[in-house]
């Protein structure tokens, strides 16, 4: 016996336009046969294939066009709301609730450009009351807020000579987290201990220090409602110890251009995210702001009780701002420690504006291979990290000290 095996070449299967394409070849043919014994020989046999032949064309474009209004779509996906690169099953039923036998069936998913890979389309046959059940892996390469759903259902009669279409827009949306990262230390370690914010025990109005406006987020027990009432707008107190120590996670949404736009975005996303996680178990209280479309948005968080909202907000956040940089830290109260995240080169107008008592962590995700940038840069109290948007971004974040 031979140690090589020989390897018989695989049959390369048609596609449907091909195999339709032969069909009305066949069709033609036959109808053209038909027509010439028609005409030099005649006689009932003849006639009656021409005739045969004459009525295949009405009937198979009313079983095409019937058979594609009596199917049902049904979908459903097992996990709406999962982490990127994790696999999850996209489930997709179509039933024929017409009498009639539907030979060839082609479903066509709608093309999503999260997916690591994009589902083949489903051919099948449907007899009359049948259901068709199939399930598709599917999994996201990119954090963000996708819509999976059929593009089209192709209905195809016996013979295969007429294609009738039928457009669907039932939809299933799907959240794709972040990656979350555990960081086991960061540079946040760099404040002295005295530095550090520290969580208040109790507030009273006694501690209290100063007033803002309000941010989504804020609890209710900390809205001054004398102050709300009297200026018709929601305010919320400070209090002594937090006037004082805030620590303050900046998120530039700005565009911007790289070799792979949404590896960088999300990576400015995670990196900010692993931040934040490690703050909060530290019990560090912080606020998590940015700009999405020109709206600001910021979220306070005292523990880890909101990291799973803060996660989610963050799923749907899209770079889409035109704001001046200097505008990212303008509204914003007093803070003892910054971190800003971002993709863009650190702009003078934007650390001008760095309370003189603050420290600032630049994290800046390198946007390319040339790009030559020093991982590690000092400038008094303002500091500069250079991360890379690959699954190295949890070692360069926790060797960042």
């Amino acid at each position: 016996m031979n140690d090589i095996e020989e390897k018989v070449p695989k049959k390369k299967q048609k596609t449907p336009k091909a195999e339709a394409r032969s069909a009305r070849i066949a069709y033609s043919l036959m109808l053209l046969g038909s027509a010439l014994l028609v005409l030099f020989i005649g006689g009932r046999m003849a006639y009656a294939l021409l005739y045969l032949c004459l009525v295949v064309l009405p009937v198979s474009l009313a079983h095409a066009f019937a058979a594609s209004r009596f199917l049902h779509l049904a979908q459903n996906v097992r996990q709406v709301s999962l982490n990127k690169g994790e696999a999850t099953s996209w489930g997709i039923s179509l039933r024929n609730f017409s009498f009639l036998p539907v030979p060839w069936i082609e479903a066509k998913p709608r093309a999503c450009e999260g997916l690591e890979a994009q589902p083949e389309p489903i051919r099948f046959a449907l007899l009359p009351g049948r259901r068709e059940k199939r399930m598709l892996p599917v999994q996201f390469k990119y954090r963000g807020a996708y819509r999976l759903g059929m593009e089209k259902i192709v209905v195809r009669d016996a013979m295969r000579l007429f294609a009738v279409s039928a457009s669907r827009h039932d939809f299933v949306d799907v959240l794709v987290y972040p990656r979350i990262y555990k960081l086991r230390r960061f540079a946040l370690s760099r404040l002295a201990e005295q530095d550090r914010p520290r969580p208040i025990a109790q507030a009273s109005d006694e501690a209290l220090a100063e007033t803002r406006k309000y941010i989504p987020g804020d609890t209710l027990a900390r809205i001054h409602w004398n102050l709300t009432a009297r200026n018709q707008e929601l305010t919320t107190r400070l209090f002594a110890q937090e006037a004082e120590l805030r620590v303050l996670c900046l998120v530039d949404l700005r565009p911007f251009e790289a070799p792979d736009v949404r590896l960088c975005e999300d990576a400015v996303i995670e990196a900010a995210l692993a931040a934040a996680r490690y703050a909060l178990s530290k019990g560090v209280p912080l606020i998590f702001t940015g700009f999405d479309r020109s709206t600001r948005y910021a979220m306070e968080a005292r523990d880890l009780s909101r990291f799973e909202e803060l996660c989610r907000v963050c799923a749907a956040l899209s770079f889409g701002t035109s704001l001046p940089p200097e505008l990212l830290l303008n509204e914003l109260q007093e803070t003892r420690y910054v971190m800003l995240f971002t993709a863009h080169d650190p702009s003078d107008e934007l650390l001008v504006r760095v309370p003189a008592d603050a420290f600032m962590d630049v994290f800046r995700i390198r946007r390319g291979e040339e790009e030559a940038m020093p991982s590690y840069g000092t400038a008094g109290r303002v500091r500069m990290f250079a991360l890379d948007a690959d699954e190295r971004l949890p070692a360069e974040m926790e060797g960042a000290e």
